[in-house]
């Protein structure tokens, strides 16, 4: 790569893609918000926030909700989902506290890997998001 297409692979285009390099072979690859369900591409289907799943200490069950986005996510040609949402529960004004997976940390590190794995099923790349962001 040339340092432009470096910079340019790195800088996103259109709202949420990663921009082709066609000399490469590379083609645009799509991302889309998550964890409780795609927000890019208009009605989708909307999961429980991660605090709800955590209180089912039910990493099967998670790891079922990380397929379902996978498959949601691939027939929207998404390719890469930024959740699960792995930062712990610290405090109660945190106004992203429903997506994250609770506030025991071996808990939610067991069920991000669940939803993680979940989505890998369906060849979805998931991003674990705001890990020890706001601590």
């Amino acid at each position: 790569m040339t340092l432009e297409e470096k910079i340019d692979y790195i800088g996103g285009f259109q709202d949420f893609y990663i921009r082709a390099i066609p000399r490469l072979g590379l083609p645009a690859i799509k991302m889309s918000d998550g964890p409780i369900g795609l927000r890019n591409d208009g009605p989708a289907t909307t999961l429980a926030g991660g605090i709800a799943l955590a209180a089912t200490w039910d990493p099967e069950l998670v790891g079922r909700v990380g397929t379902v986005l996978g498959e949601d996510a691939r027939s929207r040609g998404v390719h890469i989902l930024l959740g699960p949402g792995a930062n712990i529960y610290r405090s109660p004004r945190d106004s992203r506290n429903f997506e994250y997976l609770g506030e025991d940390p071996l808990l939610a590190g067991t069920l991000a890997a669940a939803s993680v794995r979940g989505g890998q099923r369906q060849h979805l790349v998931s991003t674990v998001t705001h890990y020890v962001l706001n601590s």
